[in-house]
């Protein structure tokens, strides 16, 4: 026989669908009465259910536009714990509303719904609405209007968020702009994150060097074979500080074959950041170059690669050629300290 437990268990599993549509019910009932502070409340527990009844979202919706501000941030906040779609377009149109605090509400519930899938996010209409919001004076709903704009796959938000990554005033809003323009890979964004290398704030600076580290390589290096020879400088400064190894080729070629000595210098400086065991040999070689400057950094980048195989080659070149061996003597190569605990396989 079944214990009078397991009775009144099988018999809440029967009536507790019942008992819940009642409460859904009840509680969209009250979403219309003459109390704000009850309608309010009753928004709230919409949203706070575990099970959240489809049937809530339209009344929801209607609480929108409840002439008390209370009661449309507390509505805005259940449909955003519901991740209805349908909630999407009534949401943006708040996003103009009076209050601060419903905007601010309704933008963090567009970005609940927007984490759940972008398809969301492609029409044209809501876009142009969250571009307006990064407007916005409340720096919180600038950095989820940004959040969002970064999952859609139109490139038409490239722009907006490249003024955003510039000029906002917010670091961490500036930082997100960053992140979310590495993400799309669009390359209208690298000359701007080139300029975000130089942002005042450390995180920002970071930030937009991660970005340009998921552009495509070939992107990066093309401007290597720029005519201007200051576009030329710039990318290999650029490449050093974001410190990307799929450059280091392009670098030694710009290193070696470069007719500008100040591009010269700064991809042996870009080298030297990288670390790339295959410029060793290269730097070395770029010790014997015309060009004092160059033979300079060149002697940089090798103290900053602190390879035991830096010392070896040095030690191996310096009495055969005259240039080398100058060139270790003016620059203090030969202090070069060497880590002999550290394994590597000799440099071919």
């Amino acid at each position: 026989m079944k214990s009078l437990r397991s009775m009144l268990f099988e018999h809440w599993l029967t009536i507790a669908p019942i008992v819940k549509a009642r409460l859904v019910d009840s509680l969209i009932e009250k979403l219309k009465h003459k109390d704000p502070k009850i309608r309010r409340e009753a928004a709230l527990s919409l949203g706070k259910m575990e099970e959240k009844d489809p049937r809530a979202v339209e009344p929801l919706i209607a609480a929108l536009k409840d002439n008390n501000w209370g009661v449309r941030e507390a509505a805005a906040w259940a449909l955003g714990e519901m991740k209805d779609h349908r909630a999407i377009i009534p949401l943006i149109e708040i996003l103009k509303d009076e209050s601060g605090y419903v905007r601010e509400r309704a933008i963090k519930a567009l970005w609940k719904i927007f984490k759940t899938g972008d398809s969301c996010v492609k029409d044209t209409c809501v876009v142009e609405s969250l571009i307006e919001v990064l407007g916005e004076e409340n720096p919180k709903v600038r950095k989820f209007a940004v959040l969002i704009l970064g999952r859609v796959k139109n490139p038409r938000v490239v722009e907006p968020l490249i003024e955003v990554l510039l000029k906002d005033k917010i670091w961490y809003i500036r930082k997100i702009a960053a992140r979310e323009l590495g993400k799309i890979r669009d390359s209208r964004a690298i000359e701007p994150l080139i300029k975000a290398l130089k942002d005042k704030n450390k995180s920002v600076r970071e930030e937009a060097a991660r970005a340009l580290r998921r552009m495509p390589a070939e992107l990066l290096i093309a401007p290597l074979k720029d005519e201007d020879p200051e576009i030329r400088k710039r990318t290999a400064w650029m490449l050093g500080r974001i410190r990307d190894p799929r450059a280091a080729e392009a670098l030694i070629e710009a290193l070696l074959k470069d007719k500008d000595q100040y591009v010269r210098g700064m991809a042996a400086e870009a080298l030297g950041k990288i670390k790339a065991p295959c410029a060793i040999k290269p730097l070395i070689e770029a010790l014997k170059d015309k060009s004092r400057y160059v033979c300079w950094r060149a002697a940089e980048a090798l103290k900053r690669i602190d390879d035991p195989r830096v010392t070896e080659l040095i030690e191996a070149l310096k009495d055969k050629d005259p240039e080398i061996h100058m060139s270790v003597r003016i620059f203090g190569l030969g202090r070069i300290k060497s880590n002999k605990s550290r394994t590597y396989k000799p440099y071919r």
